[in-house]
């Protein structure tokens, strides 16, 4: 089996999911692996131009998150084999809010280098599924990704 049918395979078995919140500036979906319940937010980032005026560019913080881990952010490893569940679920998720907001960018961002490191792995997996991404570092060594 060639790699790009492997991931394909991966990706093709998400966990339920369904949509929690949607309005005009935020959206959370939510489902469960291993009964771990987790979510994933999309906030709505407001820009100012030069005036001060505030515009909205349709660039989204997104996040995905364990709901019962104190570091919620602590995902890293967790779930093991199931790990691919959980990649699964938030691509479909991506997809699905990518539908209803197709000029939409979605921006992630890693501070910790295990986060950094799922990120990364997370990006090309969306590259290989067609997404658009770009990554940068900022000064003070987080990871910041762009995805159309």
């Amino acid at each position: 089996m060639q790699a790009q049918e492997f991931i394909t395979e991966l990706l093709d078995q998400p966990a339920d999911w369904s949509w929690q919140t949607q309005t005009n500036d935020h959206a959370v979906a939510s489902f469960q692996v291993k009964n771990i319940p987790m979510e994933v937010v999309f906030l709505l980032i407001p820009i100012y131009d030069e005036h001060g005026e505030l515009r909205f560019m349709d660039v989204w913080d997104v996040e995905f998150k364990d709901l019962e881990d104190l570091n919620p952010y602590g995902i890293t490893g967790k779930f093991g084999s199931d790990s691919k569940t959980v990649f699964a679920t938030v691509i479909d998720i991506l997809r699905n809010f990518k539908q209803q907001h197709k000029d939409a960018t979605l921006k992630f961002t890693a501070e910790e280098p295990n986060r950094q490191k799922l990120y990364s792995r997370f990006v090309r997996i969306l590259q290989q599924q067609g997404f658009k991404t770009k990554s940068a570092q900022s000064p003070d060594g987080k990871m910041g990704y762009l995805v159309r």
